[in-house]
């Protein structure tokens, strides 16, 4: 019973106790009729059985409070397990050295978890436009690791938009330069972002370019849409 209405309880059955014994010893000590007694014993008996079944709807509002607070905790603890291997995946676009004259950005993912992921699909967004790499699996590891193939196409990617933005730059020395200039512009703007889809062998999950995780069959119920011009995927062996 919810700790809010059982000292009250407790406390008005021990209050109508006291009562009817009071009353009780009165009637004795007064002698009474026992025609006034039994009636007033009568009423006092529908009292308490009110009472009795007041108590009881309170127990039984309570007991279905509980069952359903017990519910939704065994809820939450079969998405926590079933999140448990999803959780530790993810993918990024990772950026070394200094300052963007000198730095380079690759695609690195780490699986924290103990079992390898499957029919894993990272999507590159850029400028509207997504270009899309697979790889059967992918397995655990004990530090973040780079993606090479994957690296390249997102690299070959956003270079193709800026061919498409200037085009015939390429062919000079300073054509190629704006070029360049386009694509750090892009990646320090973080106008460059990956998304992953992946199995964990029972659910299919996507992790989105701000780490958020989602399990794929609550994707279009969250309204999360995906860029258009989709280019045609490339499949890591």
């Amino acid at each position: 019973m919810d700790r809010r209405w059982k000292k009250p309880l407790i406390a008005a059955t021990c209050v109508f106790i006291s009562v009817v014994v009071v009353v009780v010893v009165w009637g004795i000590r007064q002698d009474k009729k026992a025609e006034w007694f039994s009636a007033w014993a009568s009423g006092a008996s529908a009292v308490v059985a009110v009472i009795a079944l007041c108590i009881a709807s309170v127990a039984a509002m309570a007991t279905i409070e509980t069952n359903r607070n017990q519910s939704e905790q065994l809820r939450r603890l079969e998405e926590t397990n079933l999140r448990e291997q999803a959780s530790k995946m993810a993918a990024w676009i990772y950026f070394s050295g200094k300052n963007s004259l000198a730095r380079s950005q690759e695609v690195r993912y780490h699986n924290a978890g103990p079992l390898p992921v499957y029919d894993v699909t990272l999507t590159f967004f850029a400028e509207g436009k997504r270009a899309i790499i697979q790889y059967p699996t992918l397995d655990p590891t004990n530090a973040p690791e780079r993606l090479s193939r994957a690296t390249r196409h997102m690299n070959d990617f956003v270079r193709g938009l800026g061919e498409v933005k200037f085009p015939g730059s390429s062919v000079s020395e300073s054509g190629d330069t704006e070029i360049n200039n386009y694509i750090t512009d892009l990646f320090d703007e973080n106008k460059v972002s990956v998304q992953m889809d992946f199995s964990d062998g029972e659910k299919t999950w996507r992790r989105l370019s701000n780490g958020k995780l989602i399990l794929r069959g609550h994707i279009h119920v969250l309204g999360i849409a995906t860029e258009v011009n989709e280019a045609k995927p490339v499949t890591a062996e």
